[in-house]
């Protein structure tokens, strides 16, 4: 997807089979405030600012999106630190392995994915993992090819 838009397309006409995830944190309201001198149409927003506009169409759009039964959660974050970003990704991490496993799946079991983990484990210099070293050495003896334009 490349822009709001079409994905919000896909999420309310689309097969309802996706949950929507809204993350926010508070914003500094006084940040990038709109001009006082702006079109006629635009005058509502004058005295708004920028996170005004961005916590707006983040209501609106969850309440669209409830109004068409699409499944929305929202993780209201404390602040925006490097802390609060890894508590919410062991969050999802943890809500991935449970819900793998109440799916019958095995979510940490990725058979498709082990090449590359043994191929990393080998460039960091695990012990024993010297047959996948030759094979990463051959790959990165291949030339790369450096186009300028």
């Amino acid at each position: 997807m490349t822009d709001q838009h079409s994905l919000l397309q896909m999420f309310l006409d689309g097969p309802k089979d996706k949950i929507c995830l809204f993350v926010s944190s508070p914003a500094d309201k006084g940040i990038l405030p709109i001009p006082a001198e702006v079109p006629a149409q635009w005058q509502y927003l004058s005295g708004q600012t920028f996170g005004d506009v961005l916590e707006a169409e983040t209501i609106a759009t969850r309440a669209t999106l409830a109004e068409k039964d699409v499944p929305t959660v929202h993780l209201d974050m404390a602040d925006a630190s490097a802390e609060s970003a890894g508590k919410m990704m062991m969050l999802l991490e943890a809500a991935t392995i449970f819900t793998g496993w109440l799916m019958g799946i095995n979510p940490v079991d990725q058979p498709a994915v082990e090449n590359g983990k043994k191929l990393a484990r080998a460039r960091l210099g695990m012990a024993g993992t010297e047959a996948d070293a030759a094979r990463l050495a051959a790959f990165t003896d291949i030339p790369s090819v450096n186009m300028e334009f």
